[in-house]
């Protein structure tokens, strides 16, 4: 099923909707990736500790939108030699949830924004998989450990 938030009239009865498909479908754990909206506290109440979000930056710096952008700049500006990627779940701040997983990513001075978003994706797709195996792996033995 699809459907935005516009055709919903905005974004609590967006929400509202998702969270009731989101039951509907009994699911219990959420992957965020290039997902570029802020969750509302309802649903993070209703999967805490069960969304996951891949960010591209070594949070907390770069919080939000345009992390590659803004770590460029303050390489061109100041000489920063590094951002990153970082996989965390999700609580109701601005990617300010729990780290589960971090990694750096050099800055070059012959990059580019594009050469460093390339690389900061290379990253991403090698961090993002492996941990989210991870986490899902823990929990499943969680589970069974506690039947």
């Amino acid at each position: 099923e699809s459907f935005t938030v516009k055709e919903c009239g905005g974004k609590k009865p967006y929400e509202e909707r998702l969270l009731a498909l989101l039951r509907e479908e009994e699911i219990d754990f959420l992957i965020l990736a290039g997902y570029m909206r802020v969750i509302g506290p309802e649903i993070i109440r209703s999967f805490e500790n069960s969304i996951v979000n891949l960010h591209p930056a070594f949070l907390p710096e770069y919080p939000g939108l345009h992390s590659i952008e803004r770590a460029f700049a303050d390489h061109v500006e100041n000489g920063r030699t590094e951002t990153g990627v970082t996989v965390h779940y999700v609580d109701c701040g601005l990617d300010s949830g729990p780290v589960i997983a971090q990694r750096h990513v050099p800055i070059y001075d012959e990059d580019t924004v594009d050469t460093l978003e390339a690389r900061v994706h290379e990253c991403e797709h090698i961090l993002f998989p492996q941990t989210v195996k991870r986490v899902l792996k823990s929990r499943i033995e969680y589970e069974k450990g506690s039947k």
